[in-house]
């Protein structure tokens, strides 16, 4: 059922995003007089059609997405091309529906932070500055998962509890901790926790013992807050009100075109493209965290995950690669300097060169996905608890 569960809200979440996207291409088209010759959510054979005001509106069999289809958009013959529209205009389409992700993600965001005390917790991947916020702290909490009954610790620590500091030293790892009891056995040190809820810091002084045979000091469980990414998490506090939306909308933005510049540097300088590769998925990978959001049944953190999806689709279809709307608005701004049209064979082979290239690499990283995530096992297993084998 979980696997069902999970495909099914993965096809939502897609279709919403890619629908949205197109939706501001074929508004934007629409007021400025563009023709719009198809709308159409999904992929695949048509299952249900309409015409109306000279376009076609389509519902596909596969709902993963949709698409638009512009007059003339790779056909400057036509005196109403497309291609023979004003820049203001190419403009106002081509980035119509990178502004539609924007406002989805920002329609999103107001919703979750508004329910949850405008807070939120994000991974620290770099230094950042971010705008409008009462709190800002970056911390690398060990959750206690046990304490042991018959250890030191009992009444001392909690379950739960979320350590992030001891003797005064926020620690970035697991050994820096570790290292921090090990040079204070004996001592009377203080821990510092922080409540998930509230983000409210307390202190507590504890007295230490010696380390077991097993080297144990404190003999209870712990767990890295964000053990996937093995960093820091930064603590968020925006200020209340109807812009928290939008300025998280925009920190999610420059943040992570930030954060993918300073991986793709790192990469080049050290030549380990480790770190690049880790950082790169494609809808494998935004299905497995669907998987564990619905595995675990935390369905409100979808609401911000398809926001932070929504400002990913935006900030990719604003690069300058053939193929995509930040491409196409580059040629178009390019035709204007040099006041002569690229012809439609050019246009047409840069782009097709580049959607290739796309696909190849999303084939690429979708098959990395699926032997790191174990997709096929999980497929499997979901075929047979469908057929109760």
């Amino acid at each position: 059922m979980t696997f069902i569960l999970t495909i099914l809200i993965f096809a939502l979440i897609i279709t919403i995003l890619v629908s949205i996207h197109e939706f501001g291409h074929f508004a934007a088209a629409k007021l400025s007089g563009v023709a719009v010759q198809e709308f159409a959510i999904g992929f695949g054979p048509t299952i249900f059609k309409k015409h109306f005001r000279g376009t076609d509106y389509k519902f596909n069999i596969f709902p993963l997405g949709g698409y638009v289809q512009l007059e003339g958009e790779t056909d400057a013959s036509n005196p109403h091309a497309f291609r023979n529209t004003k820049l203001r205009i190419k403009a106002f389409v081509l980035m119509a529906g990178i502004v539609m992700n924007l406002i989805l993600a920002i329609f999103l965001l107001q919703i979750y932070l508004g329910n949850n005390g405008y807070r939120f917790a994000i991974p620290k991947l770099v230094d950042y500055q971010f705008t409008n916020t009462q709190f800002q702290q970056s911390f690398y909490p060990l959750i206690v998962s046990f304490v042991d009954p018959e250890g030191p610790s009992v009444g001392k620590f909690q379950e739960n509890e979320a350590i992030i500091a001891a003797n005064g030293i926020e620690f970035s790892s697991m050994n820096e901790f570790l290292q921090i009891l090990k040079d204070n056995q004996n001592k009377e040190i203080e821990f510092q926790f922080i409540d998930f809820q509230s983000f409210e810091i307390s202190k507590r002084n504890v007295t230490l013992g010696s380390a077991d045979e097993n080297g144990s000091i404190l003999k209870v469980g712990l767990v890295p807050y964000d053990s996937q990414s093995g960093k820091k998490t930064y603590f968020l506090k925006y200020n209340e009100g109807l812009g928290a939306g939008s300025s998280m909308t925009y920190d999610a933005f420059i943040y992570q075109f930030k954060a993918l510049g300073g991986i793709f540097s790192n990469a080049f300088s050290t030549g380990n493209y480790q770190e690049v590769s880790n950082s790169v998925g494609g809808l494998p990978a935004i299905g497995n965290q669907v998987g564990q959001l619905v595995e675990f049944q935390a369905y409100d953190v979808l609401i911000p995950l398809t926001a932070l999806f929504s400002v990913n689709l935006a900030m990719f279809n604003i690069l300058p690669f053939p193929a995509l709307d930040g491409g196409q608005l580059l040629f178009a701004v390019i035709e204007k300097l040099r006041r002569k049209k690229f012809s439609d064979q050019f246009l047409n082979r840069i782009n097709f060169a580049g959607f290739v290239l796309l696909m190849s690499l999303g084939l690429l990283v979708t098959l990395k996905d699926i032997i790191q995530l174990n997709w096929i096992g999980s497929i499997v297993e979901g075929v047979k608890n469908i057929l109760g084998r």
